[in-house]
């Protein structure tokens, strides 16, 4: 035989048992039902921050929200740029979610907190923001909050010029996570 054929036949006796000593579609029930959790949990960053948010926040015009994800750190990004091709002004909002982490990277021990906690063990020289979230900073490249299973991040540019907008942006969005919760 050869190896692949030996492969296969390995796994197909690895299935047959798995059927035996599970009930009847356990395995795949609880699977689906763990992933339609997940799914109902899942948060989307432009949700947090509407475009007419971002626009007050930034005071200006801005275009439709562009989607971005890395799936294995959970974390979904949204960028308004400016509506103005001449301007250099956006808001971006990113969302590292529990519920978004692949299942092995959380059984490994990472999760938004220990995101959170590691990127700002990694910045001695923070700012910390208080009222906002179960805790913030202010750090490369903008406002760090952690909330419950959320670690948020929001970046407009120049830190010390956009402080002000990162924070609003930071209130309005955990005030939006809170309410959709």
């Amino acid at each position: 035989m050869r190896l692949s054929t030996k492969l296969w036949l390995s796994r197909l006796a690895v299935l047959m048992l798995s059927a035996l000593a599970f009930p009847s579609g356990y395995i795949f029930q609880n699977a689906h039902a763990a992933e339609e959790t997940r799914a109902a949990q899942l948060l989307e960053p432009c949700k947090l921050i509407s475009k007419a948010e971002a626009e007050e926040i930034m005071g200006t015009a801005l275009k439709e929200g562009q989607y971005s994800e890395n799936k294995v750190v959970g974390q979904k990004i949204c960028l308004y740029e400016a509506a103005d091709s001449d301007s250099f002004a956006f808001l971006q909002i990113g969302l590292t979610q529990d519920a978004f982490i692949v299942p092995n990277v959380l059984a490994s021990g990472q999760n938004a907190k220990t995101i959170f906690t590691s990127i700002k063990d990694a910045f001695p020289d923070r700012e910390g923001v208080a009222g906002i979230g179960d805790d913030a900073f202010l750090a490369t490249p903008g406002l760090h909050v952690l909330k419950g299973g959320y670690y948020l991040t929001f970046g407009a540019g120049n830190l010390k010029r956009n402080k002000d907008r990162l924070i609003s942006a930071g209130e309005k969005a955990v005030a939006n996570l809170e309410a959709s919760l």
